[in-house]
């Protein structure tokens, strides 16, 4: 029974192609290898079979014995993991999620460590495309002269621009939720809180003019407006919004219709 059941598992590992998964000795050598793991590091098993598995770290972590401290931890507290860069057989880098487990037989002597990796340089590349977007957005958001923000699709605040907290005084923490229509002129505000709520209720832009209240008290017409953003399968996932200080207009226009 014990010899159909090893088969068995070793068939199950051989047959996952997604995860890089094999076996260690006590001393960090490699002693198993499985289909996945060539995909993912490029080496046949007769390549790969007897060497350190610290063959597949970058020399900024070799360079402080990061193998030797993983498995060190897994021993330590049974299992150790991970994300961090691997390097295939090529040389490329790939981003990797890796667990490393104690192995002990039915004695409880420690006869090597199992590892399993998969590779997530997708999920990392995409991430970095987000922050990257994300800190241009930053940029942009500050070198332009009007208020600048953004919210999830509920409504929640995300950023605030520095013009925006220079002119209303408050921080995004303190704007959070409804709290922002304390700086909504009072004659103006029921007809604020309606524009924003048919906006939210039927995702369409907004377009509003409204009195905003400056830090020092005073109320100074802008021009608000909203656009909703959507992800690939047309999910709503991002608010991002405008003021515009049109005082000197407002002011201009009624001199002229005097």
């Amino acid at each position: 029974m014990q010899n159909i059941t090893d088969d068995h598992y070793r068939l199950l590992v051989e047959s996952v192609k997604d995860y890089a998964i094999f076996l260690l000795d006590p001393n960090g050598y490699i002693t198993t290898w499985n289909e996945g793991a060539q995909r993912a590091k490029q080496y046949k098993a007769d390549e790969i079979i007897g060497k350190h598995f610290s063959t597949f770290y970058p020399e900024e972590d070799l360079a402080w014995d990061k193998p030797a401290y993983e498995l060190k931890i897994a021993i330590k507290e049974g299992r150790f993991e991970d994300e961090g860069w691997r390097i295939r057989k090529d040389g490329t880098r790939f981003w990797a999620n890796v667990i490393i487990t104690a192995v002990y037989d039915r004695q409880g002597k420690h006869i090597g460590f199992s590892k399993v990796t998969r590779d997530l340089t997708e999920r990392k590349r995409a991430e970095q495309e987000l922050a990257d977007s994300a800190e241009k957005f930053r940029i942009l958001g500050e070198s332009v002269p009007q208020m600048i923000w953004t919210s999830d699709a509920t409504g929640h605040a995300l950023y605030m621009n520095q013009r925006w907290k220079d002119y209303t005084g408050f921080s995004i923490e303190e704007l959070q939720g409804e709290k922002w229509f304390r700086i909504i002129h009072p004659d103006d505000l029921q007809d604020a809180q309606n524009a924003w709520n048919d906006v939210i209720n039927n995702v369409r832009e907004l377009n509003h003019e409204v009195r905003l209240r400056r830090k020092d008290g005073v109320y100074r017409w802008h021009l608000s407006r909203a656009l909703p953003f959507y992800d690939d399968y047309g999910k709503l996932v991002l608010w991002v919004g405008s003021h515009t200080d049109i005082e000197d207009q407002k002011a201009a226009s009624a001199e002229v219709q005097k």
